[in-house]
C-alpha cells in the first residue's frame, strides 16, 4: 500500500462558531483565513543544525542551508536563534571571518544577525549566545523573499583556521504563505 498524504490540512483550530482560526498544513506551514485578526498567527518552527569543524572551516566558500526553501508563495520569517559552541581541543582563529544567518544567499546581502563568532568559537571552552537579535532585512523583492532558504555563512574576509569544535544552531521561525 502506498503512503498517501491528504491534500487537506492535518489540524485545524476552530472557534465556538465553527470558523477556522488556523490550519496546520501537510508541509508544516500554517494558514490563516483571509481577514483573520485573532491572536493565533502561525506556529513556531524550531530547526536545529550542527555545523561540523569541516563545515566551519569552509563556511566562506560553502554556506550551509539551515532551513530549506519553503515553496512557491511562501517565505520564512525568522523569529530568533540560539548558538552553542562545543569546544574540542583547539579554538578557531577568526581571520576576520564571520558567522551570520542570511535570508537567501549571501549575494542578496540580507543578513538576519550581526556577526556571531567573536567571543564564541575563538574561545577554549564551551560557550552559548542565546536569544540572538534578528535584524530587519529592509525591503525585499519577491525574488529575495519568496521561496528562499535561510543560510548560515561566513561573508568575512577569510575562512576560519585551526579550530576543531562544533556549533549547534537553533533557529525559531514561521513559514508564512502570501495570499
Amino acid at each position: 500500500m502506498a503512503t498517501r498524504i491528504s491534500p487537506n490540512p492535518v489540524w485545524q483550530l476552530v472557534d465556538q462558531g465553527g470558523d477556522v482560526i488556523v490550519s496546520v498544513n501537510n508541509d508544516g506551514s500554517a494558514s490563516i483565513p483571509t481577514g483573520q485578526t485573532g491572536p493565533v498567527g502561525a506556529f513556531l518552527n524550531e530547526t536545529k543544525l550542527t555545523l561540523t569543524s569541516a563545515q566551519l572551516l569552509a563556511l566562506k566558500a560553502t554556506p550551509v542551508i539551515v532551513i530549506p526553501a519553503p515553496g512557491s508563495g511562501k517565505y520564512i520569517h525568522v523569529i530568533g536563534c540560539d548558538i552553542y559552541y562545543l569546544f574540542n581541543s583547539v579554538a578557531y582563529t577568526l581571520n576576520a571571518g564571520t558567522i551570520k544567518l542570511y535570508h537567501g544567499p549571501v549575494a542578496n546581502a540580507k543578513p538576519l544577525t550581526a556577526a556571531l563568532e567573536t567571543g564564541l568559537i575563538d574561545q577554549s571552552a564551551n560557550r552559548s549566545n542565546l536569544d540572538v537579535a534578528i535584524l530587519a532585512t529592509g525591503n525585499l523583492t519577491d525574488a529575495q523573499a519568496l521561496n528562499v532558504p535561510i543560510y548560515v555563512a561566513n561573508a568575512g574576509a577569510a575562512e576560519f583556521t585551526l579550530g576543531n569544535g562544533t556549533v549547534e544552531l537553533v533557529v525559531y521561525s514561521q513559514t508564512i504563505t502570501i495570499p
